[in-house]
């Protein structure tokens, strides 16, 4: 793209950049303005949600209500376990439990940073939600003398989210 064609589609009436007086009515995204890879990861959020509702009521239950989870990600992996279920990788049971997770919860795997995190499942007034922290990391550099990485400081966040009705 030629600078010219840059700065006319930058400041095109066509382009979706909010100007800045529309900036304090700008709204995040909603399933009207998704684009396909969100839309996607949505759907197929929602179709994983319909098969493992019944199974993670069933195990959070067998757990006395808390069901610790928890999952290590980055370098274009994610991995994630449930307490007491660690040597259940081969079964495609825990498959759909584990991927429903990690779109649920947007556990990042793409990219130079490494992710830990842990937490509990736990059903409150008839919800499941997810208590949890995480502690992300960002690779910022190679110290190619070392030959080692550098990383970025920590940055830990503590979150509750719902993930569905019962």
């Amino acid at each position: 793209m030629s600078i010219f064609n840059f700065f006319s589609n930058l400041f095109s009436k066509k382009n979706n950049f909010p100007n800045a007086t529309d900036l304090e009515t700008f709204q995040p995204l909603t399933d009207d303005n998704l684009d396909a890879w969100e839309k996607e990861q949505l759907l197929r959020t929602n179709e994983l949600e319909i098969k493992v509702k019944d199974r993670f009521v069933n195990l959070i239950r067998s757990k006395n209500n808390r069901l610790k989870f928890s999952w290590d990600s980055g370098n274009d992996e994610a991995f994630l376990n449930f307490e007491g279920y660690e040597n259940t990788f081969d079964n495609e049971e825990f498959w759909e439990l584990e991927e429903y997770l990690i779109l649920k919860l947007e556990i990042p795997d793409a990219g130079e940073f490494e992710m830990h995190g842990e937490g509990f499942l736990m059903i409150e007034n008839n919800k499941v939600v997810a208590n949890f922290w995480s502690t992300l990391r960002f690779m910022e550099d190679y110290d190619e003398e070392k030959e080692e990485e550098i990383w970025s400081e920590a940055e830990t966040e503590k979150k509750i989210e719902k993930l569905f009705q019962i």
